[in-house]
């Protein structure tokens, strides 16, 4: 990023920007505003994907942080998504900095990682245009990986489509990538390590669940819903509606401690806020207090 101007030269733009990855030197490729390298061996791509697939808000695999990650890939144990499941911790015990109680920890924030529900997984992968809204719709529809696989064999895009939320160039996104070798290998090898790909009954979301029709935006820490997001599952589960932003749509703004600017603009537009312990009563209840 240019942060600053020292001093103005005689040419317009002095700045260059990079025609060739920083870390593997392939021709980057334009989208839209951005610049992206097409190498899927690219070793920063593959870093960036290990770090999404574990951060929080996905696969929250709390004990696997950038460190920790970086240390692994740069040794070479962990170098695609599944090797985070198939590989033996007790090799780190003979690295300074891992101890017993350390590896103990990662492999049960991985073990723990395995109950995420079919469309985390998805969402996980670091896919184009597979996000956690669109991961979300297709859970719905298709309730099973293998279904989404067999629609995007036969490159049918209009079943894809009349998805309320999934556009043409979403739905070729999604046939693109079901028929990429790389990601049903990918597949294949975390439904093996025991990662859902499938929709649990306990998973769907009920047409007449009580929070149906209401839209919910979370903001602050709370003491019961580690990292939050479970409470996010809570109302998904329940039938509300998840958000980033709060807006006049807002139905309810979940609120923990140290709340910030989502709060602020809650209040300005009137939108129900609703604390932690309202919140379980709600779910205890099974009904809108």
């Amino acid at each position: 990023a240019v942060e600053e101007v020292i001093e103005k030269g005689p040419n317009p733009s002095p700045f260059r920007i990079h025609e060739t990855c920083p870390a593997c030197e392939t021709k980057l490729v334009q989208d839209g505003a951005h610049l992206f390298c097409p190498n899927a061996d690219c070793p920063r791509r593959l870093l960036g994907t290990l770090q999404f697939f574990v951060s929080r808000g996905q696969m929250d695999v709390e004990s696997l942080g950038d460190r920790t990650l970086e240390f692994l890939f740069e040794k070479g144990f962990v170098r695609h998504i599944p090797d985070i499941y198939e590989f033996d911790y007790d090799r780190l015990l003979e690295f300074e900095g891992y101890k017993e109680k350390k590896i103990n920890n990662i492999r049960q924030s991985i073990e723990a990682s395995k109950d995420r529900d079919f469309a985390t997984v998805l969402s996980s992968l670091g896919l184009k245009d597979i996000g956690n809204k669109v991961s979300e719709l297709l859970a719905k529809k298709y309730k099973d990986i293998d279904d989404v696989i067999k629609i995007a064999a036969v490159r049918d895009a209009d079943d894809l489509t009349s998805i309320d939320g999934i556009g043409e160039s979403i739905a070729l996104s999604v046939i693109e990538h079901f028929n990429d070798k790389r990601v049903i290998d990918l597949i294949n090898r975390l439904k093996k390590a025991g990662l859902k790909f499938a929709l649990e009954k306990d998973d769907e979301q009920p047409d007449g669940g009580f929070l149906s029709g209401t839209r919910w935006v979370i903001t602050g820490s709370f003491e019961n819903f580690k990292p939050r997001e479970k409470a996010g599952e809570l109302i998904k589960k329940s039938g509300g509606e998840l958000t980033d932003t709060v807006s006049s749509k807002t139905s309810f703004l979940l609120c923990g401690s140290d709340a910030g600017s989502k709060l602020d603009k809650a209040k300005k537009l009137g939108i129900a806020i609703v604390d932690e312990n309202d919140f379980m009563k709600m779910m205890k209840e099974g009904k809108i207090s």
